[in-house]
């Protein structure tokens, strides 16, 4: 069962890697966003409306878990620290993996 098309798929996994490198360079550079705040809740995210498959909704959900914990730890004055949870083979990583790995199959 096709829960979305192909290009919402490719849309939804474009954005939230688009996002991840703006988190990154926010925090990198010590700038704080408070749009970035507010997009951090997984229910105010745009792709939310659209997610029907149970698995996409559960990772999607663990992404913005991840993110918000790596935002508080930047915004507290821990940037490298926050920088360091953004690395390959942490959770914010496995979680966009595998999100998009699970929205990819959710549009065959």
């Amino acid at each position: 069962m096709s829960y979305m098309t192909e290009l919402e798929s490719r849309a939804a996994i474009g954005v939230h890697a688009e996002w991840k490198v703006r988190l990154r360079e926010m925090i990198s550079a010590g700038y704080r966003d408070d749009a970035i705040a507010e997009s951090l809740a997984e229910s105010r995210c745009a792709c939310s409306i659209s997610l029907e498959d149970p698995q996409c909704r559960i990772l999607h959900a663990q992404f913005h878990a991840a993110a918000e914990q790596i935002w508080e730890l930047a915004v507290s004055g821990k940037r490298r620290e926050a920088l360091d949870h953004m690395a390959p083979g942490t959770q914010f990583a496995m979680s966009l993996s595998a999100l998009g790995r699970a929205l990819r199959d959710a549009s065959r």
